[in-house]
Parts: structure tokens; C-alpha cells; sequence
């Protein structure tokens, strides 16, 4: 193990070390990054009104009354901001780059997340893609905009359709498996 938490060798599906992702993805989310989450997606942008709102539908649906949730978050927003190479270091490498607003993260494509889920023991998994094909372009648009509560209804009128079409599932830049665990 090298000191900036790079792991050296293997087949380096994992570049960082689980528990410096652990600790960067907990600051982030407590807001110690200057970051607000929570404001992102109800108040930030036509992108996080859908994400928290096809989010909460997934859920909900699956959960029964006093059902927990665990929540592997990673990382949202500011990726807009990198220059290519820093992008190409958190994809990699899952490592953000000094000054912004992300924490390391590793990002999942749909057969991978499905693959994980199934392998820690759940069964009947299903990977659904939060904000559809739709929600990159509502990245730019102020959720006051005037056209922000038209777009917010096609964009999750196509997030329900295509949530679990092969292929389609990837373009959202959230997904979410859902499964069951065996008793």
C-alpha cells in the first residue's frame, strides 16, 4: 500500500483504499466541504428535483413500513468542472482532484452495480437509472427557470420508461440496484 492510498498491483478494480473513500465520502456529505447536498437536489437544479424525486419513487416502492435503507453514495455534481485529465484521474483512479467539490469515488456502470449487489447476498437485483436519458441536460437548467417544470415531467416520464432498458440505464448519471436480502 503506497501512503496517498493508491493500492499498488492487482487487478486494480479498486484504486483507493476503501476506508480514505469512506472518510471523503462522509465529510463531503456532512457538509464540511462547503457542499449542500440536500439544497442540490431540491432547490439546485432541474437534474437534482428528479434525481431526488425517481430516487424516492424507486425506493418506495420496494421498501415496506419500518424498512431500512443503506445508501452507498459517491459523489454528485461538479464534474462539469474538470479539465479531461482530472476527469480521467477520477475515473481511473476513482481519486478527485485538489479544490473542488468531489470525493473520491468509484463509478459503477449497470452490470457491475448489478453483479456487487448480487454477489453481497441480495437476490431478485434490479438496476434502475435514477434521472433517465434526460438528466444531463437538466444539469443547466435553475429548477425557477420557466421551463423547468415542463422539463422535469419529460424527463421523468422517460427516467420510468427506460429505467431498466439495456443501455439506457447507463445514461443517467446516478443508478440504484434494488434487491432483497435472503432470510
Amino acid at each position: 500500500m503506497e501512503s496517498d492510498g493508491q493500492v499498488s498491483g492487482g487487478a486494480g478494480r479498486y484504486a483507493t483504499e476503501q476506508s480514505t473513500v469512506d472518510a471523503r465520502v462522509q465529510e463531503y456529505y456532512a457538509g464540511r466541504t462547503g457542499w449542500d447536498e440536500h439544497a442540490r437536489l431540491t432547490v439546485g437544479s432541474a437534474q437534482g428535483r428528479v434525481e431526488h424525486v425517481r430516487t424516492q419513487e424507486l425506493v418506495r416502492q420496494r421498501l415496506a413500513p419500518g424498512a431500512r435503507v443503506l445508501d452507498v453514495g459517491g459523489a454528485t455534481d461538479g464534474y462539469e468542472m474538470f479539465d479531461p485529465a482530472a476527469w480521467q484521474a477520477v475515473l481511473e483512479h476513482g481519486l478527485a482532484p485538489a479544490g473542488i467539490r468531489f470525493p473520491a469515488a468509484h463509478f459503477h456502470d449497470a452490470a457491475e452495480l448489478a453483479a456487487e449487489a448480487t454477489e453481497s447476498g441480495l437476490s431478485g437485483v434490479v438496476v434502475h437509472g435514477i434521472e433517465g436519458p434526460a438528466g444531463g441536460a437538466l444539469e443547466r437548467v435553475p429548477l425557477d427557470a420557466p421551463e423547468a417544470p415542463e422539463l422535469i415531467d419529460a424527463a421523468l416520464t422517460l427516467a420510468r420508461a427506460l429505467s431498466t432498458t439495456p443501455g439506457v440505464t447507463d445514461m443517467s448519471q446516478h443508478v440504484l440496484a434494488i434487491g432483497t436480502v435472503s432470510a
